[in-house]
């Protein structure tokens, strides 16, 4: 019976991000987001990320954590950034100003 209601509960629980918003499925409920009625999102430090409406409330969006943010911007369609994106765009553009030589210096 356990590794049945296991199973059950990998098959079932999950977030699901796409053009029209975000559903989350618990084990027993489904809760769909609008993109509008979405303020942002909170990573506890322990647990699950949660999902803050516009209302104030918030709801628990099912194995998302803060590693899976690549995801999770990827299937927003750049509604949610990517913030390893943007720390890896600031390093790349920090390396190019490295390498570039000065305008000031005058070869002679």
């Amino acid at each position: 019976m356990i590794p049945f209601l296991v199973g059950a509960w990998v098959l079932r629980v999950r977030t699901v991000v796409g053009p029209e918003g975000i559903t989350a499925r618990s084990a027993f409920s489904t809760r769909t987001l609008a993109w509008d009625e979405l303020d942002g999102l909170r990573f506890p430090k322990r647990g699950w990320a949660r999902a803050r409406r516009t209302d104030g409330t918030e709801v628990p969006l099912p194995v998302v954590t803060f590693g899976r943010l690549p995801q999770l911007a990827a299937g927003s369609g750049g509604r949610i950034t990517d913030p390893y994106a943007a720390a890896r765009e600031a390093e790349a553009r920090e390396q190019a100003a490295d390498t570039e030589p000065d305008a000031d210096v005058e070869s002679k």
